[in-house]
């Protein structure tokens, strides 16, 4: 029973890492605190011993610990003050720590990201949301507009591709329809080009190169 007791801790203690999304190479530094925090809640479930429904807790000492009357959630984000007496005064005076557990005397047990470290400390701003935002966050944007787009081919069905058949067909169409009037332009600037011969019968023609980058001259 010990030992299934412990697995249902260590089992504990990862659901709650899960549930506020540490990486896992911040799991490693935490798991400690997570697990001492996972059997201190366990402490708190109601159980019934002879007849009497309490908490482990109320049965082992008597009484409801103290931090069961300011209890968080774990993974939440909070500012933690971090400025002295020598600190600038534009330096920073807290930094954002992640609550990772209980402690026994009323305070709050904190990870410093910063200092990789636990702070015990009570002077702490809650900012009502988790340290770790989901990772899908950063492309939510990108993922309405690929919805957008599948949406709106969803409500047109087969038009957009008679749509895009139809100007990819006008488009070749126009370029098709350049082409002959440049060939034309040229045929015609051929044709009033004068043709000079020389004695021995050989056709003399202008540098059209050069005519052209003369201005036409």
């Amino acid at each position: 029973m010990a030992e299934l007791g412990l697995a249902v801790l260590t089992k504990h203690g990862v659901v709650l890492m899960v549930r506020a999304r540490v990486p896992m190479k911040i799991r490693y530094r935490v798991f400690r605190e997570t697990f001492k925090t996972a059997t201190v809640l366990n402490e708190l479930e109601a159980v019934s011993i002879e007849g009497k429904v309490l908490t482990r807790y109320e049965h082992c000492v008597g009484k409801i610990p103290s931090f069961a009357k300011h209890l968080r959630t774990w993974g939440e984000a909070g500012i933690v003050k971090i400025k002295t007496a020598t600190t600038a005064k534009l330096a920073d005076k807290g930094v954002q720590c992640m609550f990772i557990g209980y402690a026994t005397n009323s305070r709050g047990d904190v990870w410093n990201p910063i200092t990789n470290r636990v702070n015990n400390t009570r002077d702490v701003i809650w900012l009502k949301r988790m340290y770790f935002k989901p990772q899908d966050d950063a492309n939510e944007d990108e993922v309405d507009v690929d919805v957008m787009i599948v949406e709106q081919e969803q409500i047109t069905g087969q038009g957009n591709g008679a749509e895009t058949v139809a100007s990819e067909e006008s488009f070749d169409s126009a370029e098709r329809s350049i082409e002959s009037e440049e060939r034309s332009i040229e045929s015609e600037e051929e044709s009033t080009t004068p043709i000079t011969t020389t004695r021995s019968g050989r056709t003399v023609q202008p540098p059209s190169r050069l005519i052209e980058e003369m201005g036409g001259i």
